[in-house]
């Protein structure tokens, strides 16, 4: 009995041990993971904020330069001339919008971003293609001649890019707001 007496003696205060180990040490460890989880999500919500951040700061550049393109536009076809070359910034949508689409909470912003890059290419095609028209001594069939070119200059294109500067401000005011709405 000595042995079995010797044996409860070492092995009753080392399972004793252990389940006071495990007791005590699964809420703490649930509580460490918990603490490194909330760590984990704090700093994927901070690097979010910072890519939103910088992305609407690159639009809101690219919608600048935009804007100053558009309103020199405006005021050649106001004159009844034209501009070679519109160096409009398309590219900052086309790198940027996955990073809108993602970190954007606003869907009217998101939408109105959309629509208004897709008109400003829109805009640009029309005002190459008037261009090209102009500069085309014996236009084919499939190209525009020289009064179609200038009723396009007059015509639709003038209100257009007026109408894209406007949207533009409004966009650009609107994003101002969102940026500081969100803190960033």
């Amino acid at each position: 009995m000595t042995c079995l007496t010797q044996f409860l003696d070492s092995f009753l205060p080392n399972v004793a041990a252990t389940l006071v180990g495990v007791a005590a040490g699964i809420p703490i460890g649930l509580r460490v993971n918990r603490s490194l989880l909330q760590q984990q999500d704090e700093k994927a919500r901070q690097e979010r904020q910072a890519r939103l951040r910088q992305a609407l700061d690159w639009l809101l550049k690219a919608g600048e330069r935009n804007r100053e393109m558009l309103v020199e536009a405006r005021d050649h076809m106001k004159a009844g001339q034209y501009m070679t070359g519109l160096p409009l910034d398309l590219s900052a949508w086309d790198s940027l919008r996955e990073v809108i689409a993602a970190e954007l909470p606003s869907l009217d912003l998101r939408l109105r971003l959309a629509r208004f890059f897709e008109e400003l290419a829109l805009f640009g095609a029309h005002a190459e293609r008037l261009v090209t028209a102009l500069f085309t001594p014996d236009p084919t069939p499939d190209k525009m001649n020289h009064f179609q070119a200038q009723t396009l200059l007059g015509g639709p294109l003038l209100p257009f890019a007026e109408r894209l500067v406007v949207d533009l401000e409004k966009l650009q005011a609107d994003l101002l707001q969102e940026q500081r709405k969100l803190g960033l």
